[in-house]
């Protein structure tokens, strides 16, 4: 998937240079989304009262979408690659927030088990 991301920005970058706020604006909604999804998932485990190892798998795959499916979507739909650019910047994002929530697992486990 990172080859393909690489493919994608490299040949969009005459496009993604000269308006690389785009690329900001990107970062920040998909930054503020995936952690809201993660906490929501685990609010809801724990509402209804799933146990820890089905919350965290139920938190990893809300935020660990399968982009490439996405960008050959925007692709064919839309025509062009700037259009794909969302789904390609996403994992920019997504590994350290997947990295922060490994690294909470803990206190997720405790917050679960209350």
């Amino acid at each position: 998937m990172l080859i393909i991301v690489f493919v994608i920005i490299s040949c969009e970058a005459r496009l993604i240079v000269p308006n690389y706020h785009w690329v900001l604006l990107i970062i920040l909604g998909i930054g503020t989304l995936y952690p809201f999804l993660f906490s929501l998932a685990v609010l809801l485990s724990k509402a209804l009262q799933i146990p820890y190892g089905d919350a965290m798998a139920l938190g990893y795959s809300v935020t660990a979408k399968n982009h490439a499916i996405t960008i050959a979507l925007a692709m064919t739909s839309f025509g062009g690659g700037i259009a794909a650019l969302p789904a390609a910047v996403a994992p920019v994002v997504q590994i350290p927030i997947m990295l922060t929530a490994l690294q909470l697992s803990d206190r997720i486990k405790g917050f679960l088990r209350r």
